[in-house]
């Protein structure tokens, strides 16, 4: 029995995807390039000259206003893919099983760095600092609450980024796991395919 898959995928990774599914004992039956651009109005500004410089606006321009258009241009471009595979090919159920263990991986998205919130974290604990340390040198002293809130939200803050940091780590750990996990699952069918 052949079962089919079809896929749309950016132009640029064509090859890239066609070897990876050749991995897992698909072959391409039809390949489409689609390519639309269509332009619509999207706004449409009127300005009349009415009132009491209307007169004049329309002597210095010549006309009573000006309409201004807007347009905007959608662009679709992919290529339609669509494979086959045979079910009767040695290891078959392996193979399947470990293409859908394989998307289930190679799905997993990079995280990103708490970069912006460690920055803003620290510029607004030099912030309190800066001005603690210059209420202690001009004498005009500080009260107790002022102390306290100089003291406590810098060390919730830094708090909340290590622990922003440390969950950085776990997903960038995982990351690099299913990545490896991925590329296993990958050389381990085209293996099979070839025994």
């Amino acid at each position: 029995m052949i079962e089919y898959s079809s896929h749309r995928i950016d132009p640029s990774i064509e090859n890239e995807f066609l070897q990876l599914k050749e991995c897992f004992g698909w072959h391409l039956v039809d390949s489409n390039e689609v390519y639309n651009e269509n332009t619509y109005v999207s706004n449409i500004k009127t300005t009349s000259y009415d009132g009491v410089f209307g007169s004049f606006m329309r002597g210095f321009t010549g006309n009573d206003g000006k309409i201004e258009v807007t347009t905007q241009t959608n662009v679709t471009n992919y290529i339609h893919m669509r494979f086959a595979r045979d079910t009767d090919i040695s290891h078959y159920d392996q193979i399947r099983s470990n293409e859908e263990k394989f998307w289930n991986y190679a799905e997993t998205l990079p995280p990103n760095k708490p970069v912006k919130a460690t920055a803003i974290g620290a510029v607004a604990a030099a912030l309190i600092f800066i001005s603690l340390f210059m209420s202690i040198i001009t004498g005009t002293g500080a009260a107790v609450w002022e102390i306290a809130v100089c003291v406590a939200v810098p060390t919730i803050a830094a708090l909340v980024i290590i622990f922003m940091w440390r969950h950085y780590k776990k997903r960038n750990n995982f990351y690099h796991y299913a990545m490896e996990q991925a590329q296993k699952l990958l050389s381990e069918s085209k293996d099979l395919l070839y025994t």
